[in-house]
C-alpha cells in the first residue's frame, strides 16, 4: 500500500536497531488501517536453536493484553442484561470474602465496575504460582479466592487507581456465573466470532501451535504456564491481533458476526467514574484510555502485557482507526 510505504521502510530498520540494542530475539509486528492490515511482519527468530524466523503467524504470550478480552466478555454480559457492573462480587461469587484494609472499619463494596477499573483494593499480584513450568497449576481461581479469604483489601474499594492481577484473574469467575455457561466455551465463541483462529486462551490449548519460544538474556525460557487466565494467558498473533483491532474500529463488528453493539463498545472504552487520586489516569472496562505521548491523536484505548519472557503492546487511534 504506497500509503504506508514510506511508513514501513523507515520502521524496519528502526525495530531492527532497536532489537539489536535491547537483545530481542525475535518479533511480530501489525499495522493496521480500519479494515486492512496493511503491514504485518516478522523480525528475528521464534526459535533461535532451529533457525525458525519469526512471522505474522507466529504465536506470542501477549500477557496482560488479555484483559482487555475480560472486559470485552464483560461487556458483552452487559448488553445482553446478565451482568450489572455496580453489583457487589459477591452477587456473583457468593462465597467471596476478603477483610477491610487494616486499620478500617469497612468500605465500600467490591464491585465488578471497580474490579473492571482496578479500582478494588484487592492485592493485586499473589504471584505464587501464577505462573509454573511445564505443567499448569490446577483450580488456581479456586486457590485464589481461599487465599483472599484470609487477607486483607489493600485500600477501601473505589479509592485510587491500583493496578490487580488478582481481581481479573477472578473475572473470569464473575463472566462464569453471570453466563451460565463455562469460561472457556465463552471465550472461545468470542474469538471464533472475531475470526481469531490462532488464538488460544492457555498453553494447554490444543490451538497452539507455532508458539515462539521465550528467552531471557539470549538464553532459551520456558514454557512457562499462566495460571493468571484472564489476567494474563492468551497466546495469539500479530495477525489475529489485527482482527481484534479491527473489530473495535468497526463498533463492535467482528470478521464473522457482531460481538457487541457500537452503543456497548463506546460504553465500554469509556473513561469510568474515577476518584480524586486517580489524578490523570483514565480506564474503561480494562482498557487504558490515555497515553501522555500521543495527547495529540484524540480517543485512544491501549494496553501492554509481559510474562516471563515475552512482551506485547496494543493501541488504537480511535478517531482515525
Amino acid at each position: 500500500d504506497t500509503a504506508y510505504e514510506k511508513t514501513i521502510q523507515a520502521m524496519i530498520p528502526f525495530v531492527e536497531q532497536e532489537m539489536q540494542t535491547a537483545g530481542v530475539i525475535g518479533l511480530s509486528i501489525a499495522l493496521v488501517d480500519d479494515q486492512r492490515t496493511v503491514w504485518a511482519r516478522g523480525f528475528g527468530y521464534s526459535d533461535l536453536a532451529n533457525h525458525t524466523l519469526a512471522s505474522a503467524e507466529t504465536q506470542f504470550e501477549i500477557g496482560s493484553n488479555t484483559k482487555t478480552f475480560a472486559g470485552t466478555m464483560a461487556a458483552q454480559l452487559v448488553e445482553q442484561g446478565l451482568l450489572r457492573i455496580d453489583n457487589p462480587l459477591s452477587a456473583y461469587l457468593t462465597d467471596f470474602s476478603i477483610n477491610p484494609p487494616l486499620g478500617s472499619s469497612g468500605g465500600g463494596s467490591v464491585t465488578i465496575r471497580s474490579m473492571l477499573t482496578h479500582h478494588s483494593g484487592i492485592p493485586g499480584d499473589v504471584l505464587n504460582g501464577a505462573f509454573t513450568f511445564g505443567s499448569p497449576r490446577p483450580n488456581f481461581n479456586r486457590w485464589l479466592r481461599d487465599y483472599i479469604g484470609t487477607d486483607y483489601l489493600h485500600f477501601p474499594a473505589d479509592l485510587i487507581f491500583s493496578y490487580s492481577n488478582t481481581a481479573v484473574a477472578l473475572l473470569a469467575d464473575v463472566i462464569a456465573a453471570a453466563s451460565g455457561t463455562d469460561f472457556n466455551t465463552g471465550i472461545e465463541a468470542l474469538f471464533q466470532k472475531i475470526g481469531m483462529d490462532r488464538t488460544a486462551f492457555s498453553l494447554g490449548s490444543p490451538n497452539v501451535a507455532g508458539l515462539s519460544k521465550g528467552y531471557w538474556e539470549g538464553k532459551e525460557l520456558g514454557p512457562f504456564y499462566c495460571n493468571l487466565g484472564t489476567a494474563g494467558s492468551i497466546i495469539s498473533t500479530v495477525n489475529d491481533m489485527a482482527k481484534y483491532l479491527k473489530m473495535i474500529m468497526n463498533g463492535g463488528m467482528g470478521e464473522r458476526g457482531r460481538v457487541m453493539t457500537s452503543a456497548t463498545l463506546d460504553m465500554m472504552l469509556a473513561a469510568q467514574p474515577a476518584p480524586p487520586l486517580d489524578f490523570s489516569t483514565r480506564i474503561g472496562f480494562c482498557w487504558l484510555l490515555n497515553d501522555p505521548d500521543l495527547d495529540y491523536a484524540g480517543r485512544l484505548c491501549w494496553h501492554n502485557g509481559g510474562t516471563i519472557s515475552m512482551h506485547s503492546h496494543m493501541e488504537v487511534l480511535r478517531d482515525h482507526k
